[in-house]
């Protein structure tokens, strides 16, 4: 799984305009996600301190004409910015009166079985969010669960803002599963 959404990173960081935001405290080696990051030119990667700023950072990029894949290594570290996400997705329209489009694609890692989206809430993180980004029985950002790059290339393709949820356990499961084969 890494090494396929290491080569849809590779693919969108060939585009002139995508640019990469990821929390400068989170290395390549402690998360999958971040991982996928690892053959991303230096130029285009933008270390952040992560939270709020880093998704603020990454709408106003958006609205400025970038296209922004944007990585929260858990979902604890996203979690906190969900407001500003729904009020500020929600106002852009009006702003800028249906002007810009910004593109951006937030992936956010999670483990199903330990987080607290899944422990307090007792559903799956996906229905979760997608309940919770809701508008008017209109969803402002596309939420999905994401289980290989073939979304990322549709999310490209059309544009517009995305929420993916990686589940951490598939990139353990295949590296666990690699392993043993090898052995």
């Amino acid at each position: 799984m890494i090494d396929l959404m290491t080569s849809s990173m590779d693919y969108l960081a060939k585009k002139f305009n995508y640019i990469f935001l990821y929390p400068s405290d989170c290395s390549y080696e402690s998360n999958p996600i971040i991982n996928s990051l690892k053959t991303v030119p230096y130029f285009k990667k933008i270390p952040t301190p992560g939270g709020q700023l880093q998704l603020q950072m990454s709408l106003g990029m958006a609205m400025d004409g970038y296209s922004v894949v944007t990585i929260f290594p858990h979902i604890t570290n996203f979690l906190p910015c969900l407001s500003d996400l729904v009020n500020t997705i929600g106002k852009i329209d009006d702003i800028w009166e249906n002007a810009i489009k910004p593109n951006i694609i937030i992936r956010v890692g999670y483990d199903d079985k330990s987080d607290m989206v899944s422990r307090q809430y007792k559903m799956d993180a996906v229905n979760f969010l997608t309940k919770t980004i809701l508008d008017d029985n209109e969803s402002i950002v596309n939420v999905f669960d994401l289980q290989g790059p073939s979304l990322i290339y549709e999310a490209n393709d059309r544009g517009g803002i995305y929420l993916f949820l990686e589940r951490l356990a598939l990139y353990t499961n295949l590296n666990d599963t690699k392993s043993e084969a090898s052995n």
